[in-house]
């Protein structure tokens, strides 16, 4: 009877304690979770990699673009982490089955082109484009056409999207 006892109240208090463990919501910043991020960057392999780019998503878009603005001019800082975290989530978000992921990057690419001053992290930015471009991206990249510096690099970018309004820019 005891031995019963025991072992119902043990079960409870395991079954308990898994259920608390359950309803822990992440708590953390967008900028705290940006950094813990970055911090397991670069991937130690695929399956990380996969969880990362996870990780980028559950960022929503606004985090996002909060995580590409960290993007600093030449001389300022390093952007490996960033830049790393970005192209990988480019190539994440064109494959099969990612669709809601190529709409964030796309909307979050034309926010953070709004945000971030440098030339040379424009460029980065746009050149993002190249792989997961679509109609949503031509507006935000006909205004680069008329920069001398960013010109060339949104013109290739529209030309990948490859549509009929991507033509007509």
């Amino acid at each position: 009877m005891i031995k019963k006892l025991l072992f119902v109240l043990i079960a409870t208090v395991v079954l308990s304690n898994s259920g608390i463990a359950q309803d822990k919501k992440d708590e953390r910043t967008i900028t705290t979770k940006i950094a813990d991020l970055l911090a397991q960057l670069p991937a130690r392999d695929a399956a990380q990699l996969e969880g990362n780019m996870k990780e980028i998503a559950d960022l929503g878009e606004e985090g996002y673009v909060t995580l590409i603005s960290g993007l600093t001019a030449p001389g300022k800082g390093n952007n490996s982490l960033i830049e790393y975290a970005v192209g990988g989530f480019t190539a994440a978000a064109t494959k099969n089955g990612q669709q809601a992921w190529r709409t964030m990057a796309v909307s979050a690419y034309c926010k953070a082109l709004s945000k971030v001053t440098d030339k040379q992290n424009k460029a980065f930015i746009i050149s993002q484009f190249d792989m997961v471009g679509n109609d949503a991206a031509v507006s935000c990249l006909e205004a680069y056409l008329t920069d001398e510096q960013l010109a060339d690099e949104a013109s290739r970018a529209l030309i990948k999207v490859n549509t009929a309004s991507s033509f007509s820019a």
